[in-house]
């Protein structure tokens, strides 16, 4: 069983979470808690990837 190839949704995960991070930490935003909040949504996000990359890795789904 083979790893699954990088498609164009690992991609999206990818720069959806470092558009999030760019804009949590630009300077007008200093804010602890959007920073947290900032965080734990690339953390969802994350969770989310890894049950998708799982799936597609364990029953070979190629989308």
């Amino acid at each position: 069983m083979a790893r699954p190839p990088v498609d164009r949704y690992d991609l999206a995960v990818l720069t959806v979470s470092i558009l999030i991070l760019a804009v949590v930490y630009a300077p007008p935003i200093t804010s602890h808690i959007v920073r947290v909040a900032g965080w734990l949504t690339v953390a969802t996000i994350y969770v989310g990837w890894m049950g998708f990359f799982i799936w597609k890795w364990v029953f070979d789904v190629e989308l």
